[in-house]
């Protein structure tokens, strides 16, 4: 895929396309080619490139790229809350900071930092910066005939997405959260911001042992204005299940997701543990995809509190990306990467303690025991 852009000219027409190119262009570098990354027959949404912000629509942490995209019912750490706030009532300690970076194709790069914090009883609180850039994209122009034409130079194109969220628990089963986000853009010298917020609930199904299933809506806001044009944000309806097998230190989920400008998507993924800090994963997303490109992979190592997580994901033709995303908790608790399979019983216990903030180990205990369970039966994944 060429790296190209409409010139900006002054006059009305070509202001009335800005926001059109924007779409079609920049989003195609990155975000597009999770819709139809081959030249080849694929089906392309009748919305597509009727959104704005297409950064939006990422989700955050090679865990979850690695897992098929999927996190609407599991994890929780500074990464998932970007989709998800729920996600964050359950964090597992006081503290939590993370960072990641993505080199996809075609010169676009992502920054993602993040940092949480509990509020004692009344919940925790997370903010998060997140940015992408392109570089270095050739100008164009439209000729007579509505073809591209290069006219020399290059520009770049930035945008930023800024968010305060916050999630509490319920009770002992429910989660919640919510989040409010600032956005902004750039296309060479033409800017335009918008506010936009997100709202997640997560549950722990009472009768199905090791079930939990989550909801979250995600970037419901005021839409981007290029100069006179304001333009919709790529809202996201966002439903899944995730499913521990502690005997086999296995996690199963799958998630279905409706955007703004895009049919259906759907993905699934598993996380497996051989020992405690060793986690490999596997995944498959559709997005119109051929049935090879839809396939993602990724590890993850966790020990004292530091979570590095890798994925990788490929995009057809394009090329494909390569994420690195690092967290560390503090104040308590254990990598988040290390959440541990258990039993209801076991959870229990841990959920009454995290409340209290007394919990004083990383060793989950029984009821009746102060003896540490096996590694497996300590395993447990939020």
């Amino acid at each position: 895929m060429r790296k190209n852009i409409i010139q900006m000219a002054k006059g009305k027409r070509q202001k009335g396309k800005i926001f059109k190119y924007k779409c079609v262009i920049i989003s195609a570098v990155f975000i597009t080619a999770a819709i139809s990354p081959s030249s080849q027959a694929v089906s392309i949404s009748s919305n597509a490139g009727t959104s704005s912000a297409q950064f939006l629509k990422l989700e955050m942490g090679g865990r979850h790229a690695a897992m098929g995209g999927t996190y609407a019912a599991y994890g929780h750490d500074v990464f998932t809350l970007w989709g998800q706030p729920a996600a964050l009532a359950v964090a597992p300690s006081a503290w939590q900071i993370g960072f990641q970076h993505t080199e996809w194709f075609q010169g676009v790069s992502q920054e993602y930092a993040g940092i949480t914090s509990e509020l004692g009883a009344k919940g925790r609180v997370g903010l998060v910066v997140n940015t992408v850039a392109v570089d270095n994209l050739l100008r164009t122009t439209e000729n007579a005939n509505g073809q591209l034409a290069a006219v020399g130079g290059t520009f770049a194109s930035r945008d930023l997405g800024i968010s305060l969220h916050y999630g509490v628990k319920m009770n002992e089963y429910l989660s919640v959260g919510g989040a409010i986000r600032y956005i902004t853009s750039e296309l060479d010298n033409v800017k335009a911001d918008a506010v936009a917020g997100d709202i997640g609930v997560r549950m722990d199904v009472r009768d199905i042992e090791g079930l939990t299933i989550g909801l979250a809506v995600t970037n419901l806001g005021t839409g981007l204005k290029y100069l006179n044009q304001r333009n919709d944000l790529p809202w996201a309806i966002r439903g899944g299940g995730a499913y521990r097998i502690p005997k086999l230190n296995l996690l199963l989920a799958a998630d279905v997701v409706k955007f703004a400008d895009r049919d259906v998507d759907a993905g699934a993924g598993a996380e497996w543990s051989p020992i405690e800090m060793l986690k490999l994963r596997a995944g498959y997303r559709t997005q119109g995809r051929d049935v090879g490109e839809g396939l993602t992979a990724g590890v993850g190592f966790n020990f004292s509190g530091l979570e590095l997580d890798y994925a990788y994901v490929p995009f057809g033709p394009l090329g494909e990306s390569h994420r690195i995303s690092a967290g560390y908790l503090f104040g308590g608790g254990r990598a988040s990467n290390s959440e541990l399979f258990s039993s209801p019983e076991t959870n229990s216990v841990v959920r009454t303690k995290e409340s209290s903030r007394n919990v004083s180990s990383n060793v989950t205990e029984p009821r009746t025991s102060r003896t540490p369970q096996p590694i497996r039966d300590r395993l447990e994944i939020k």
